[in-house]
């Protein structure tokens, strides 16, 4: 069995982390925890989260392999949730990821319209690791990029209007293209990070993993 549970969208912290030596203190900060089990292996995912007072807003969309699952078919979503639970969610998303010329995440644009739920995210890279998939339970020859930065969300959930700017987080999956160059005596190394998903187009068939030259770039996936 596989599975995917978000036990705490939004929640105060506690406690201290000590790296290199150094304590770090997170008393009073906000927190998050999510647990997914099971088969993961060659899965990959968008994936974001905010907080703000009392509203929680997430967004996601797992990437099955082609032999397990039609990725069409798999939705992605947005949901808010409020301090008395949930205000409303959405599967009819846009979800938009912008790269720089070097291919480097820099921007996420997220649309969720729903019965009770209309609502705009935007995410702004202030920082990214990156950690080679090829090997191990989630090893499928792309990077996992994890990012750190600021989200502005607008729209309305229930009977909510919403508007805010929080720290957040967010997580999606691509490529490393290595780059050889020659000038002035030198030979040069360059990593460009691609991304990995297409939204499914009618002359290029279902969504699909690719790997394009590292240019500036905007990719877009809506829900089927």
């Amino acid at each position: 069995r596989t599975g995917y549970v978000v036990p705490v969208m939004g929640g105060r912290l506690t406690g201290t982390i000590t790296a290199g030596g150094q304590p770090v203190a997170f008393d009073g900060g906000s927190g998050y925890h999510d647990h997914n089990w099971g088969f993961w292996e060659g899965v990959s995912w968008q994936w974001g989260q905010a907080h703000q007072g009392d509203l929680s807003v997430l967004y996601g969309r797992v990437f099955a392999p082609a032999d397990a699952a039609d990725a069409d078919r798999i939705p992605a979503f947005v949901g808010v949730l409020g301090a008395d639970g949930p205000l409303g969610y959405a599967t009819s998303v846009v979800i938009t990821e912008t790269n720089d010329a070097a291919g480097q995440p820099q921007t996420i644009t997220v649309r969720g319209r729903g019965p009770a739920v209309d609502v705009t995210l935007r995410f702004d890279v202030e920082s990214a690791e990156t950690t080679r998939m090829a090997e191990g339970p989630l090893g499928n020859d792309l990077d996992f990029l994890q990012m750190r930065g600021a989200y502005q969300v607008t729209g309305r959930a229930g009977s909510r209007d919403i508007d805010f700017t929080a720290p957040g987080a967010a997580e999606t999956f691509g490529v490393v293209r290595l780059a050889l160059w020659r000038g002035k005596g030198i030979v040069g190394l360059a990593l460009f990070h691609r991304v990995s998903h297409r939204a499914a187009e009618p002359d290029r068939g279902p969504a699909q993993y690719r790997h394009d030259r590292p240019q500036q770039e905007a990719r877009r996936y809506e829900s089927p």
